[in-house]
């Protein structure tokens, strides 16, 4: 399946669409108020563009658009809640901590999160929910419970600071971008051929899968396309790589 579709935010506001293969503009969505800081697009989009568009902006909100409609997606949205028994939001911090939230619900955090050894960069929900990932400047990915916070356990291997992290789309592998110009993936379950790099409680940190070298310099942000087929990978070398999966 080849991908066709890329989703960008822009520090105007402003979501859109591109075809990759024209490199035009297909469609803009309804824009933020300020600047657009992360976009995702759901697993289910697949080469022909459907699926849900989330985006995070400085205005303070985040948005869910029907990709294929180009129109905000509430309701999808609010039966995803739903299905995942609540919404969770998980913060990281430069205090090394990531915190868990129901902010629909409760004003107070859910739980602590601590053992990082330096300030956290960048946490994910895995698509299914089950899991957190984090990196951190203490050039670890460690893996968290995604309902209450609980420690799993760390995937140690890059050797330098680990900027970025992501999900494959059937939350099986978690990628990590990091300052040592490489990325990373990492199973979330033991290999069928090797032992597990982390030993968390209860067993669930798995292998170093690939390493994906070829930068020259650090390597800044890291995703999984919506198929799951392929990653990519963009640095301080000013080079985006795609890689198959």
């Amino acid at each position: 399946m080849v991908v066709t579709k890329l989703v960008s935010g822009g520090a105007d506001g402003g979501v859109r669409i591109w075809h990759t293969g024209t490199g035009r503009c297909e469609r803009s969505l309804p824009p933020h108020a300020a600047a657009v800081t992360a976009v995702r697009w759901s697993g289910e989009a697949g080469a022909g563009g459907g699926g849900l568009i989330y985006s995070a902006s400085r205005d303070r909100t985040v948005r869910v658009y029907d990709a294929a409609a180009g129109t905000l997606a509430r309701e999808r949205y609010e039966q995803a809640v739903a299905r995942l028994g609540g919404e969770r939001l998980v913060t990281g911090s430069d205090d090394f901590t990531l915190t868990l939230w129901t902010p629909a619900t409760a004003k107070k955090s859910v739980a602590r999160m601590a053992g990082h050894q330096q300030l956290v960069n960048d946490v994910a929900f895995s698509p299914d929910g089950a899991y957190v990932a984090s990196g951190s400047f203490d050039k670890s990915v460690r893996l968290w419970d995604g309902s209450g916070g609980g420690f799993v356990g760390v995937w140690r291997g890059h050797v330098g600071a680990v900027y970025q992290v992501g999900w494959s789309p059937d939350s099986r592998m978690v990628l990590s971008a990091s300052k040592d110009s490489t990325a990373k993936v990492w199973a979330v379950r033991p290999s069928a051929t090797g032992e597990p790099k982390g030993k968390g409680r209860n067993g669930q940190v798995g292998a170093l899968v690939a390493e994906l070298p070829g930068h020259a310099d650090e390597v800044y942000a890291a995703a999984w396309c919506g198929d799951g087929g392929w990653v990519a990978t963009g640095g301080k070398d000013r080079v985006l790589k795609v890689w198959q999966h």
